[in-house]
């Protein structure tokens, strides 16, 4: 039952104040005096009391009852008891029964709920039922006295929760000292915390060292998921992190009612299959270092028992951890220094004079080149130096000797350096320092001594000795000149190289002025760098013509104590010479790589022609064996071949286009996601036949760039990335970086070590092609890309682990994002015509006729400028369109030609320039003439569409009309290769 105290004044004063005649005992003067007496002994009782009395057992009680009967009090007084407590009444009844039988009771440590002005509160009682009798001694009611056993009740709690504990933490020390590791020690403490909890999971989290996540390494868990893994505090609300921070373990009894938790908050809890929980921080320095969590699945009160044993757990966990890793870190610390003893050379031998023992390093013959004498003995500690100073050079004994006499004096021995002989007969120079410690009664008790070999620095400082003994002598016969000059400009010395070359001897300049000597030099760019270094105590290297030699001369110039200088010069003429020679062969050989540009253009130039003439022959054949499935097989494979060498030549081209300069960009907003869209509709395919995964990432961004300039260059880097990838992925990207744009694109293939950063950029270099397998590409992906960025005024980036993968970035400059216009296209179609071809070669001309002529087209053949001029002469200058090769032999070539007959036609002519050629001055002279320009081999599709297009556009001239003297009016001209 749950009751409400009361705040009366005066009880006693208002209890015989009350009209009782309106009660079942009527007016208090009518009472028989026995429960009078009653009333006034429990009115004045400090315990709780109440008495029952006559046949409705009609109630009273004092004011100490007041907490107990909370709200019902004042109505309580005077009505029949069974009314008051009417929810207690089946379980009071057969208890008043007995007492009014006459029968006294007791009851002990009775639970009473008692409400004030916060949450209801349990508080314990013992209660004693004694039978009332009247003046004519029968049983009229009964009188309940209370005492109230809280405290009691509370303490023996304490005591078996705290026996609990105890036990518990028992059985926890024997779990964490059975771990061998932090997370078996770990995981222990969870499991066994876990089954005394009967909760759902107990697990240890660290924090991550940034304040912002949290590791889970294990936990042990009760049909719930580990949640094992890395996770963030801001997941589970700011309020957890500043408990955490304060140190305040944070309970949750029922996280879904929790006010203070958002709905996100309490999500995450329900993701982990957590509906109560106790988490205990744990502070290091005053910082969070780590957490123990208990989690169970339901709500779940937590009793104090519960969160002392888990705080008690945490912090003996945390201790548990810390000293593990302490010894961990002193166990490893320990191998360090042995390890740095044994590479310097250094061991130890302990002797124990209370135990006669005697113990050294496991490095000690290693070191000393014999075996110690350990072991307990029952010799002394001289026998022992003795048997020592056996191993030590004759004619060191004494000054050892000395040193242990200093030890056993004063109690250290200081260093001294001596000699000894290994078993292996080898001479080793040794430091040795003892110290002794006494006992409270100057007895030894503890002897430590160290020996260093320091074999190498005694040859070293015999060696500097030498060194300087020779220092005069290298300076005298150093192959550099040298001299010295004090503050005052005086030579103070002068070696014998320094004479040969200055023309002077020694004698006659020692205690010389400088300037008296040579006073060309003041003045000079040699004075004013002596000077500087006179002044600024720094010194200097320099190349200079010598105003003394009138030759060039390396200076090396050093400040020196007092203010002066020293000079070492030499004379570099030769050097200089051959530097000359090195421009000179660099300007040969930059000259040989534009020799191999041009070889490369003509070799693509003779290539394009037999591949134009399969190219075409191949689109006949693909028609003509439609019906026959081999047959179409191996027209497939021979167009993948020519693929092949039309990419090579097609990227020949575009080197050529780059070193031409005829590549004009159009700057301009770049809709990435368009871009990068397109491409992953094009190459998803390619990715999935290769088992790849290739992603690209949504991007709102736009770059200043060129569009199809872009494209090409984004698609090399897509190609090579799927191309070097033999399993994973490729993720292109886009991200912001300042004012810029960074383009990524991310492979997991084999790399590209460090060293290879450049080289990858040179054309027809690969790293992983020694057999040149065009399916692997021609090496001129990169390099196309890092011209074309220069172009761009973009950077290229690389980044790559070897065997990991690579990420090539281009960097630009970001643009406000555009909407593309609308723009209307209409299908093309074969439109006819007249069509003059101009080809020297037969087969390519024969074959260009067949196609266009089963196009529609109404074909005359040409084999030359001079030809072609004759025909369109013949046929009244009447072409609709010509289609002409570049090159055509001796004669006129294809551009003249052309426009010779628009010029005799007085209009101008549809023309599409076909050509072979790479070279630079070759592409911008074509791209100049303001026709249409496709480079060999065209394939059939493609040059189907170009006609198409230059027909559907005959009504707007490609250039302005030439008149009849051949010159083109100034408005009219074009340049660049696209239009």
């Amino acid at each position: 039952m749950t009751l409400a105290p009361s705040n009366c004044a005066n009880f006693a004063e208002y209890f015989r104040s009350l009209d009782w005649s309106a009660t079942p005992l009527g007016p208090l003067r009518q009472w028989p005096q026995s429960l009078r007496t009653t009333a006034e002994i429990m009115l004045s009782s400090p315990q709780p009391a109440f008495v029952g009395w006559g046949d409705a057992l009609t109630l009273i009680y004092n004011e100490a009852y007041l907490p107990m009967l909370g709200g019902r009090h004042p109505r309580a007084l005077g009505r029949a008891f069974a009314g008051v407590w009417s929810e207690l009444w089946p379980e009071l009844q057969p208890i008043i029964a007995e007492t009014l039988a006459g029968k006294a009771q007791y009851f002990v440590d009775h639970p009473v709920d008692l409400a004030g002005c916060g949450p209801p509160t349990t508080r314990w009682f013992a209660f004693s039922y004694t039978p009332l009798r009247d003046e004519t001694e029968r049983i009229a009611g009964f009188y309940c006295a209370a005492a109230e056993t809280t405290e009691a009740v509370l303490a023996r709690q304490r005591r078996r929760d705290s026996e609990t504990c105890q036990a518990f933490l028992l059985n926890l020390t024997d779990a964490i000292a059975a771990g061998s590791n932090p997370v078996a020690i770990q995981l222990g403490a969870a499991r066994l915390l876990a089954r005394r909890l009967k909760v759902s999971r107990v697990g240890y989290a660290e924090d991550c060292g940034d304040g912002v996540h949290f590791r889970v390494i294990r936990d042990a868990v009760n049909r719930v998921a580990s949640i094992a893994g890395v996770y963030r505090y801001a997941a589970f609300g700011p309020r957890i992190l500043k408990e955490f921070a304060a140190g305040r373990t944070v309970v949750w009894p029922d996280i879904a009612a929790d006010a203070l938790l958002t709905d996100a908050e309490k999500a995450a809890h329900r993701r982990l299959q957590t509906a109560a929980s106790v988490n205990v921080p744990l502070l290091v320095d005053g910082r969070l270092g780590s957490v123990l969590f208990a989690h169970h699945a339901r709500p779940k009160d937590w009793t104090p028992c519960d969160i002392a044993m888990i705080e008690a757990t945490a912090h003996r966990l945390s201790g548990s951890l810390a000293n593990v890793r302490l010894e961990a870190a002193l166990l490893r610390s320990q191998a360090r220094l042995r390890d740095a003893a044994e590479a310097a050379g250094l061991t130890y031998t302990e002797i124990d004079f209370v135990r006669n023992e005697i113990a050294s390093a496991g490095n000690y013959a290693q070191v000393l080149g014999f075996p110690p004498v350990d072991g307990a003995s029952g010799n002394g500690f001289d026998w022992r130096m003795s048997q020592f100073a056996n191993r030590i050079a004759p004619e060191d004994r004494p000054k050892w000797q000395q040193a242990l006499q200093r030890m056993r004096t004063t109690g250290h021995s200081g260093p001294v350096e001596h000699r000894v002989v290994g078993d292996d007969g080898a001479e080793r120079w040794i430091e040795s320092v003892g110290k002794i410690e006494r006992d409270e009664l100057g007895r030894f008790s503890r002897a430590f001594l160290t020996h260093l070999d320091v074999t190498a620095q005694v040859a070293g400082r015999r060696d500097l000795d030498r060194a300087r003994r020779q220092a005069e002598e290298i300076l005298a016969s150093i192959g550099d000149a040298f001299y010295a000059l004090d503050a005052d400009w005086r030579f103070v010395y002068c070696n014998a190289r320094a004479e040969q070359i200055l023309g002077k001897s020694r004698s006659d300049v020692l205690g010389r002025n400088f300037f008296d000597m040579f006073p060309m030099v003041r003045g000079a760019t040699v004075h004013a760098r002596y000077q500087s270094v006179m002044t600024e105590g720094q010194p200097v290297q320099f190349e200079s013509v010598s105003p003394i030699l009138k030759r060039w001369i390396a200076f090396s110039v050093y400040p020196t104590g007092g203010g002066g200088i020293s000079v070492y010069f030499r004379d570099i003429s030769h050097e200089k010479a051959l530097q000359q020679e090195l421009v000179a062969a660099k300007s040969e050989a930059e000259e040989a790589n534009q020799a191999k540009s041009k070889f490369l253009a003509a070799a693509s130039h003779d290539l394009r022609q037999p591949a134009q003439s399969l190219v075409l022959l191949l689109s006949v054949i693909e028609r003509q064996v439609k019906a026959l499935p081999k047959a179409v097989e191996t027209a497939r494979k021979m167009k993948q071949a020519l693929d092949g060498l039309n990419g090579l030549l097609t990227s020949i081209l575009d080197i050529s286009k780059l070193e031409a300069g005829v590549v004009e960009p159009s700057l301009d907003s770049v809709d990435l996601s368009a871009l990068l869209d397109r491409l992953k509709a094009e190459y998803a395919a390619k990715a999935r036949s290769g088992g790849l995964d290739l992603r690209i990432r949504p991007t709102p961004l736009c770059m200043r760039s060129d569009a199809r300039l872009l494209e090409r260059m984004v698609r090399n880097l897509i190609e090579n990335a799927l191309r070097y990838t033999p399993e994973g992925g490729v993720l292109v990207g886009a991200r912001r970086r300042g004012d810029k744009v960074r383009l990524d694109v991310i492979d997991t293939g084999i790399g590209v070590p460090p060293s290879k950063y450049d080289e990858i950029f040179r054309e027809f270099h690969q790293l992983h092609n020694p057999g040149r397998d065009l399916q692997k590409g021609l090496g001129l992906g990169l390099a196309i890309v890092a011209r074309t960025a220069r172009l761009l005024g973009a950077t290229v980036e690389v980044s790559s682990r070897e065997g990991r993968g690579s990420r090539f970035s281009l960097l630009a400059p970001a643009a406000a994002c555009v909407a593309p216009a609308a723009v209307a296209t209409a299908p093309l179609e074969d439109r006819g015509g007249t069509l003059l071809i101009v080809e020297d070669n037969s087969i390519v001309r024969e074959s260009l006729g067949a196609m266009t002529g089963h196009w529609g087209y109404q074909v005359a053949l040409a084999a030359s400028g001079e030809a072609a001029i004759e025909r369109a002469a013949r046929e009244n200058w009447s072409f609709d369109a010509i289609v002409t090769d570049f090159a055509l032999g001796e004669g006129a070539d294809g551009v003249s030609a052309a426009r010779e007959i628009a010029r005799q036609a007085g209009r101008a002519i549809p023309t599409l320039v076909l050509t072979g050629e790479t070279s630079a001055a070759q592409i911008a002279g074509i791209s100049a003439s303001g026709f249409q320009i496709a480079h060999k081999p065209i394939d059939a599709d493609d040059l189907r569409r170009k006609l198409a297009l230059m027909r559907s556009e005959a009504g707007t001239p490609q250039q302005e009309p030439l008149d009849r003297t051949g010159i083109v009016p100034e408005s009219g001209q074009q340049s660049g290769s696209e239009r």
